[in-house]
C-alpha cells in the first residue's frame, strides 16, 4: 500500500543491498536469453502480417520489455490494443471469428514463450527475495513474504532455494497481454486475495503500484465510532470501515473492487487496543523519550526508540514503515481517527 520508490536501494531478504538496475541486471540474467530463444522458436508466418511485425518488434525490444518501466510498458499495452482494433476493425462475421481465432492462438504462443505458467516460479522467487516486499502492495492486509529451506549463519536468504509465501499480480493482464507476462515492473507482489479479486478490466497507470502511493491518498476510517462501546459491535468483533479515497475516483474503484473496506471489517479487537494506545499516548511520549530517572530510565535510553514505540502502540508508527507489517496504515489512520474523536 506504500508506493515503491524505484530510485530507492533495496535491502533484499538475503541482507545484500541493490539499486533497482541491479536487480535489472539479475532479472535479464535469468530470462532474456530463453525468452529470445523461445520467441525465435515460434512459427510466425503462420499469422497475418500485422502480427508478424508485431513479433519481430518484440524480439528486436525484448530486453526492454523485460525490464522496461510501467509507462513503457503502458505504451506497448497500447500499442498491442491498437493492433487488436485495426485488425478487427469493419470485418463481416464470418472473417472476424477466423480473426479472432488467429489472434487467440497468436496469444497462446506468446503466454508459452514468455513461460510464466511453466517453470519460472523458483526464479521468481529469487526476485521476491530482492524486491523484499513483505505486505500486500495492494491492501497491506496479509503478508508476502520469502523464507529461505535452511536459515543462513548470517541470517540472510540465499536466493536459491527460496520459498515465496506471496502471488505476483499482473497489473497489466497476463491473459490480455501475454508479452508483457514476464515484465519485472509488471510483477506486483501481492495477496492471493487481492490477486483473485482484482479485475481484469485494464486501470490508468497513476494507479500502479510502484508509481502511485495508495497510503498517502486514502483514509480508512470508523464509521460508527459507537463500535468501540456498543455491545453488539465487540459481541460479533464487528464494526463498518470505510475508505475515503480523497476525491481520487480511480482509486475508489479499485478498492472497491478488492472489497478492502469489508476486509476490514473484523478488527475491532484491533482498534480496541490503538485506543488504550491513544489513552496512554501522552505516558509513552515521556516513556520513549527516556526521561524517567534510574535504571528504568537508563535502560530506555539504550533501547532503539523506534522499536520502543512498535512494543507500546502496536504497530508501525512512521508512513515510510507501511509496508513492513499488515494493518500498519490502518492502525496509523484509527490511531489519527481516534485522537481528533475527543
Amino acid at each position: 500500500m506504500k508506493g515503491i520508490d524505484l530510485t530507492i536501494r533495496r535491502l533484499g531478504a538475503d541482507g545484500i543491498e541493490r539499486s533497482w538496475d541491479d536487480i535489472e541486471r539479475e532479472f535479464l540474467s535469468m530470462f532474456s536469453d530463453q525468452i529470445e530463444s523461445e520467441l525465435k522458436g515460434k512459427d510466425v508466418s503462420v499469422y497475418n502480417m500485422e502480427i508478424q511485425n508485431f513479433h519481430s518488434d518484440l524480439l528486436k525490444n525484448l530486453d526492454d520489455i523485460l525490464i522496461g518501466k510501467p509507462d513503457a510498458l503502458e505504451i506497448w499495452r497500447n500499442r498491442w490494443d491498437d493492433l487488436l482494433k485495426k485488425l478487427t476493425g469493419g470485418l463481416d462475421d464470418s472473417t472476424l471469428a477466423k480473426m479472432k481465432d488467429e489472434i487467440s492462438s497468436y496469444k497462446e504462443e506468446l503466454m508459452s514463450a514468455f513461460g510464466y505458467e511453466k517453470e519460472r516460479g523458483a526464479m521468481l522467487n529469487r526476485i521476491a527475495v530482492m524486491i523484499n516486499v513483505k505486505t500486500c502492495l495492494y491492501c497491506n492486509q496479509q503478508y508476502t513474504v520469502v523464507v529461505g529451506r535452511k536459515p543462513r549463519k548470517d541470517g540472510g536468504i540465499s536466493l536459491s532455494g527460496s520459498r515465496a509465501y506471496l502471488q505476483f499480480d499482473h497489473f497489466f493482464e497476463k491473459s490480455d497481454y501475454p508479452f508483457l507476462s514476464m515484465s519485472l515492473y509488471n510483477l506486483i507482489p501481492s495477496c492471493a486475495v487481492c490477486n483473485q479479486k482484482k479485475s481484469r478490466t485494464p486501470y490508468p497507470l497513476s494507479l500502479h503500484p510502484y508509481l502511485c502511493d495508495y497510503s498517502s491518498s486514502l483514509t480508512f476510517r470508523i464509521k460508527d465510532p459507537d463500535a468501540l462501546t456498543n455491545l453488539k459491535y465487540m459481541r460479533f468483533d464487528f464494526m463498518e470501515v470505510e475508505i475515503d479515497t480523497n476525491g481520487n475516483d480511480d482509486l475508489a474503484a479499485l478498492m472497491g473492487q478488492l472489497e478492502i473496506d469489508r476486509r476490514y471489517w473484523r478488527h475491532l479487537d484491533i482498534v480496541k487496543e490503538i485506543e488504550i494506545a491513544k489513552m496512554l499516548h501522552p505516558y509513552y511520549g515521556k516513556l520513549i523519550e527516556g526521561s524517567f530517572g534510574g535504571e528504568m530510565g537508563e535502560g530506555i535510553r539504550n533501547i532503539d526508540k523506534q522499536i520502543l514505540k512498535r512494543h507500546l502502540y502496536g504497530f508501525y508508527t512512521e508512513n515510510a514503515d507501511i509496508n513492513m507489517r499488515p494493518l500498519t496504515k490502518f492502525s496509523q489512520d484509527i490511531f489519527n481517527q481516534l485522537n481528533h474523536t475527543d
